[in-house]
């Protein structure tokens, strides 16, 4: 177990090297120890992070609480049905007139 994580590290330790060497072939007039870049892509993606947890809370506030339970239990519902191997249609008690 132990090789194998020795291999791992120094595997990301080769992949990290490499990636910073290309890097600096793409990226015009930055250095490998570019403070402002570090931080600037920091910033954007704590930014990116923040909006991808803010979004999805934000959807969910909209959504009334009863709606999404009676959903979540039809669902969890259809899903035994189908274990047991019925259907909803099944249950539908139709009436004559």
């Amino acid at each position: 177990m132990k090789t194998g994580v020795a291999a791992g590290d120094s595997n990301w330790c080769y992949r990290s090297f490499r990636s910073d060497a290309s890097a600096l072939e793409v990226l015009y007039q930055v250095t490998v120890t570019d403070s402002e870049t570090f931080v600037a892509i920091s910033l954007l993606l704590a930014l990116v992070a923040l909006a991808a947890c803010y979004i999805p809370a934000r959807r969910a506030t909209k959504v009334d609480p009863l709606v999404a339970l009676r959903y979540e239990l039809m669902i969890l519902l259809s899903g035994m049905l189908q274990l047991v191997g019925l259907s909803r249609k099944d249950f539908v008690v139709t009436t004559k007139s």
